[in-house]
């Protein structure tokens, strides 16, 4: 993706290619079933993420990773951990 993070003003003016590598944590309980009701759209989260990290601005790839995964836990509630 492409997106307008960084300290300078040049950075969040030109931009970067970011590469975002994302990994959730779901119930052992999932496996259980076949049904795409029955977890988390990958699809959905990818196009989140990619819509957040390209709204927003942020100094630090940190503060941006923190938000990103608190956002996801937030929108995908049966996730228990993103790193």
């Amino acid at each position: 993706m492409y997106a307008f993070h960084g300290a300078s003003l040049e950075e969040q003016t030109l931009g970067h290619r970011y590469l975002v590598s994302i990994e959730v944590e779901v119930p052992n309980t999932v496996g259980d079933s076949d049904s795409l009701s029955d977890t988390v759209d990958y699809g959905e989260m990818g196009a989140f993420a990619t819509r957040l990290l390209q709204e927003r601005k942020f100094t630090t790839v940190e503060a941006a990773a923190t938000e990103l995964a608190k956002s996801i836990l937030s929108e995908f509630a049966l996730l228990s951990q993103v790193s």
